[in-house]
């Protein structure tokens, strides 16, 4: 649990006015030394790189998301007085190749699941979710564990030479039997019919697209979820490049992000979401941040879960 590195100061930022409270000044950074002298709580890391994306001969950037989520998230309001109690424990950074490094990030955030607390993880490439979600289900599998991806892909590519930004659902289903994944917003045409095939082979719950477009809630609701430890995947590819643009994979064609947003709060109070990652922002694609913008956002309507955003 060594292996986090503390992320800039500059970016928990600090309104020069006077009763002008913003995250920066609520969500502290915490050495991950004292997470088990803390009480459960939400907790924030960053996986600053994309390997796994340029593995993918995807579009690199995704390196530079942490951080730049992070300055957009810490300039927002809260805007409600009920703080969830929330820490920042940096950046994970470890050597060798990716899968070592996966699987040491697997082992780390198994840790963190275990001590009780909440994850909220910042990619990096998508191939982060098998460290993710990985250490969600080591904690959690005897619990009939779900695990929803909004995504544009479905990222079952098998493992030929290594994982990679592709590969992160065809590990966990391969290392992980009987798991329920639910891919919602799948797009035909970025999926093979070998992987669609695989996914079948494997019982995910497929939703593409047009079955998806202005039904994520209510496609959500039908799935038997109660008492359930559930983690939500974000794969920011799954919007529309309208809303974001600063993707490894942008699509003109995709999700609204206004949908998944205004769901969030019926989400986080009737479902047991003990993980959220969001994956694949890249800032040197972006435009005014508006991707970065949109991961905080998203950050932001799962740790409060405002009802009546104005």
């Amino acid at each position: 649990m060594q292996n986090f590195k503390k992320p800039l100061t500059s970016l928990f930022y600090k309104s020069p006015r006077s009763n002008d409270t913003r995250l920066g000044e609520i969500i502290a950074f915490l050495p991950v030394n004292l997470l088990k002298k803390i009480t459960p709580s939400f907790i924030i890391i960053g996986h600053p790189d994309d390997e796994g994306i340029r593995l993918n001969h995807g579009r690199a950037g995704s390196s530079k998301a942490p951080k730049s989520i992070r300055s957009a998230f810490y300039r927002l309001y809260p805007g409600t007085d009920k703080f969830p109690q929330t820490y920042d424990i940096g950046d994970f950074t470890s050597v060798g190749s990716l899968i070592k490094r996966q699987e040491k990030a697997l082992h780390a955030t198994s840790k963190i699941f275990n001590m009780g607390h909440r994850l909220l993880a910042l990619g990096g490439g998508h191939d982060h979710a098998y460290s993710d979600i990985g250490g969600f289900l080591e904690i959690f599998g005897k619990y009939r564990p779900l695990v929803f991806n909004i995504d544009a892909h479905l990222d079952v590519r098998p493992v030929i030479k290594g994982p990679n930004s592709g590969t992160p659902f065809y590990q966990l289903l391969e290392k992980y039997p009987g798991v329920e994944l639910v891919e919602i917003g799948i797009q035909s045409a970025a999926n093979s019919l070998a992987n669609l095939s695989y996914a079948r082979k494997k019982k995910v719950r497929v939703f593409n697209y047009k079955q998806t477009n202005n039904k994520i809630l209510s496609l959500i609701k039908k799935m038997p979820y109660a008492n359930r430890p559930v983690f939500l995947s974000i794969d920011i590819d799954a919007f529309s490049s309208a809303f974001a643009p600063g993707a490894s994979a942008a699509s003109p064609v995709g999700l609204n992000p206004h949908e998944l947003l205004n769901a969030m709060p019926w989400l986080t109070s009737h479902l047991n979401i003990r993980g959220l990652g969001i994956y694949e922002v890249s800032p040197p694609l972006d435009r005014d941040n508006q991707t970065s913008k949109l991961a905080a956002k998203l950050m932001h309507s799962f740790l409060f879960g405002i009802k009546n955003d104005i």
